[in-house]
């Protein structure tokens, strides 16, 4: 018979788990958020990353870097759509 050497330990969560008391990050960003991921952003125009980044890098578009994430203004997304003649 094997005897316990001392007290259980509680394995630790993964890094980066959420507390039970923390609220989780949304998975998607609501339809009226001021700043849209670079992903977000390729599925919402249906373009190319290199295209996305010609458009940031030129000034088009206006971005925001917090940490590592570049963060597109939707508002800029809005006035290359009046600009270009979208509806």
């Amino acid at each position: 018979m094997l005897e316990s050497v001392g007290p259980a330990v509680e394995a630790s969560p993964p890094k980066g788990a959420q507390d039970e008391q923390s609220s989780p990050r949304p998975q998607t960003p609501s339809p009226d958020a001021e700043l849209v991921s670079v992903n977000k952003m390729l599925a919402l125009l249906g373009i190319g990353r290199t295209k996305l980044y010609a458009l940031l890098n030129a000034d088009t578009l206006a971005s925001v870097t917090i940490g590592r994430r570049t963060l597109i203004r939707r508002e800029s997304v809005r006035r290359l759509i009046d600009v270009s003649g979208g509806e």
